[in-house]
């Protein structure tokens, strides 16, 4: 439990400290990655308990689970969409989901954290979990560049955020759907399957490791 706890905490801000190695952290786009995943998470609870007025508490939260896919990829455009964000170039791009994902990481953490002691977790599945964290938070980077590079290629809003939100879909359907078989273990699994799935794909419709390298390797001095 401590450790799962730990790799929530620690995986936004060593992925921020790793982009400062190459002059490319920006924290403005990270907050406002932050805010938004928040606000949108917020909205999508609130418009659950509309729909689902009546329904028990985890039929609510799958609804929820659903509507978020759509809520947090059409923030996520907009951010990157209007210059008042300043998310203009690849490395913006890759600190908005990492605000975005680091929020999530750390609201996880906290809760994690303070459960110690209730109900520990056999070692290799707090590996696993451990290793589901990483890859999930690597997935909102990749939905960030996704949605940043299809803006970048001049395709319209619903073309710009389609790709993403149906693979959001993908790595929240697959969680649902798993859940119902009551393994830790197996969740776990797909968990980690799903989104290195997904990274994949969002590599392949829109080349992200190109991004990469425009951080790694800049051309000039500019980040």
């Amino acid at each position: 439990m401590a450790l799962n706890g730990i790799v929530y905490m620690l995986l936004p801000v060593l992925a921020f400290l790793w982009l400062r190695r190459y002059r490319a952290a920006r924290v403005y786009p990270a907050v406002t990655g932050a805010v938004i995943y928040f606000v949108t998470t917020r909205l999508s609870d609130l418009l659950a308990h509309l729909v689902g007025f009546s329904a028990d508490y985890g039929t609510k939260a799958a609804i929820a689970s659903e509507i978020v896919c759509v809520f947090e990829e059409a923030g996520r455009y907009l951010a990157m969409r209007y210059p008042v964000t300043d998310i203009r170039k690849p490395n913006a791009a890759v600190c908005y989901g990492i605000g975005h994902g680091g929020l999530e990481c750390w609201i996880r953490g906290v809760q994690t954290l303070s459960l110690i002691g209730s109900a520990e977790k056999a070692a290799p599945l707090a590996l696993l979990d451990a290793a589901e964290s990483t890859v999930l938070f690597c997935v909102q980077i990749a939905f960030s560049l996704l949605i940043f590079r299809r803006i970048q290629a001049g395709f319209p809003a619903w073309r710009a955020m389609l790709p993403a939100v149906l693979l959001h879909y993908a790595v929240n359907g697959s969680g649902w759907l798993i859940s119902f078989t009551g393994n830790a273990y197996l969740s776990a699994v797909t968990g980690i399957a799903a989104g290195l799935a997904v990274i994949f794909a969002a590599d392949r419709i829109a080349d992200l490791r190109e991004s990469l390298r425009e951080i790694l390797y800049p051309l000039d001095d500019e980040t």
